[in-house]
């Protein structure tokens, strides 16, 4: 009887999984006050335009007669904050009139789109205890700026968007207005230029979640780590 060699198959040595390089990508976000206003809609369709989404801070006074706008900017998935009814000083405020300040304003924004915000800004960046708690009692985060480009001082586009990109970095949040047409198209060149940076340009919220990082109720924040 023939003698039968058994020769073992090579060892096959599983192929590591592919580690995805480290994401070089950075993340910014734009807070735009005081509106909407007649400037928001050319905002919109440049944003639009580039992918890029921002966060609306409005007031609730100009709600009602911009409502379309806030709707269009909501559906095409951009973030609507509060920045009161009508720009006080909410650090001057009694507790029961900041409490006012952002309910009425909540009720406006949810009447059109459905949802509350989660986020307040202060106008003026006007802050103290008071504001902070009224916020978190109404279910909501303080969010102030680290990059202020000045732009309802300069009405200059291009200094506006010099301003921008001379300060950003990784994690800022950037406070600009959309009630002017010169800071519309200084942001929209900036963001531009801070794509081409390897920058995505997202929604406050949006940026804080993608860091891994919580927004506490009642907390307040100027960037994202």
């Amino acid at each position: 009887m023939a003698t039968v060699t058994f020769v073992a198959p090579p060892a096959v040595t599983p192929t590591p999984k592919p580690t995805p390089p480290p994401s070089s990508n950075k993340l910014i976000a734009f807070g735009f006050d005081d509106g909407p206003s007649r400037y928001t809609p050319r905002l919109l369709d440049g944003l639009k335009f580039r992918n890029a989404k921002v966060t609306f801070f409005v007031l609730s006074n100009r709600v009602g007669s911009n409502a379309a706008t806030i709707k269009r900017a909501y559906d095409e998935g951009h973030e609507i904050g509060n920045h009161s009814w009508n720009h006080p000083s909410l650090n001057r405020l009694s507790w029961n009139s900041i409490i006012k300040q952002i309910s009425w304003t909540n009720s406006e924004i949810r009447k059109i789109t459905g949802e509350t915000p989660k986020l307040l800004r202060p106008p003026y960046g006007s802050s103290n205890r008071n504001v902070t708690r009224a916020a978190g009692s109404q279910g909501m985060s303080v969010v102030f700026w680290d990059v202020d480009p000045r732009d309802w001082q300069y009405r200059n586009a291009a200094r506006v968007k010099n301003n921008i990109l001379r300060a950003a970095h990784d994690g800022a949040i950037i406070v600009i207005h959309d009630t002017h047409s010169t800071s519309v198209t200084g942001a929209l060149q900036a963001i531009d230029e801070l794509k081409g940076r390897g920058y995505s340009v997202v929604t406050i919220s949006e940026m804080f979640r993608l860091k891994g990082q919580s927004m506490v109720n009642g907390a307040a924040y100027r960037r994202a780590k």
